[in-house]
This record gives structure tokens, sequence and C-alpha cells, in this order.
């Protein structure tokens, strides 16, 4: 068959594919990259202080209030779907019908 890669198999899973790389995916591409890789200890220091510096940035700020709002809110979907309530309501999804009698100008169609 023509424009098929030769059959191979994956290095980290040893999953028989027929992809472009050496690799079936990018995981296992990562995981075999990421292997026998050790962070020192000045960079584990280096990776500390830049993200305690970006925290008092007001992007920071922002960043970590938003991803308290969706935990706080998947908190609740998720109590709601162990009660049993549904989550959509037939309103949340429902929108209203424009009438097109009037343009956004003020002139009738």
């Amino acid at each position: 068959m023509p424009g098929v890669y030769k059959k191979k198999e994956c290095p980290t899973c040893k999953k028989e594919h027929r992809k472009k790389g050496i690799f079936c995916s990018q995981s296992c591409a990562n995981s075999l990259v990421q292997l026998g890789r050790e962070h020192t200890e000045q960079t584990k220091q280096k990776i500390t202080q830049k993200v305690i510096e970006y925290t008092m940035t007001p992007e920071g700020v922002a960043t970590a209030a938003k991803t308290s709002r969706l935990n706080t809110k998947r908190a609740e979907i998720n109590q709601k779907i162990k009660e049993g309530h549904y989550i959509l309501e037939p309103e949340d999804y429902a929108i209203d019908i424009p009438t097109l009698d009037e343009d956004d100008d003020g002139f009738r169609l």
C-alpha cells in the first residue's frame, strides 16, 4: 500500500504501529525521554523561584482565582451527580428565538 509506513515496534510500550516516527504516540516518546532525567537542586530552586514570582503577578493571581472557581464548580457538579440530580435543565440550553422585525439600525426588513 503506498503512503503507509512500515510496521515498527514502539520502544516504550512494545506495541506494533505504522506511524511516521519510532514511537506509537507522543506520550510514549515523552516517557522514554523523561525516564532518566533528574533535576539538580539548583534547577529545582530556580523553578520554585519562578513559580513564586509568577504567583505574585496580577496574571498569576487571576489564574489562581480562576482555577479555584473551576475546582469549586467541578466539586458542586460532582456532588450533584452523586446525589442523582440532573446537571443540565432544559432552560440551561434553550435559547430565545429572535424576532427579525427590525434590524439593529432600526430599519424594517
